[in-house]
């Protein structure tokens, strides 16, 4: 499950172009404590996949968890990792 702005950006991803085929860690982990969850708070996992780690930012919904951004690890994604309460985020 993802944001709409991400999935509005994956829309025109050629997945052949998408180096990574298969996730080997069967638990990604946190880089950071969340903190006390809020809607519209964020967390960054580090995947391990078999073309490198990826960053996977992660945002708070009513429903759960939904992916926000993807990026090379070596490339985080914009903005802090961990943001709680974030104004005006009502989810």
């Amino acid at each position: 499950m993802c944001t709409p702005r991400l999935a509005a950006l994956l829309a025109h991803t050629d997945p052949a172009r998408v180096p990574a085929s298969r996730v080997l860690d069967p638990a990604p982990t946190a880089t950071a404590d969340p903190g006390p969850v809020t809607i519209g708070s964020t967390t960054v996992v580090a995947v391990a996949t078999d073309a490198g780690r990826i960053r996977v930012q992660l945002v708070a919904t009513r429903t759960g968890w939904l992916t926000d951004t993807v990026s090379p690890d070596s490339q985080p994604p914009a903005g802090p990792a961990v943001v709680t309460g974030t104004p005006g985020a009502g989810g």
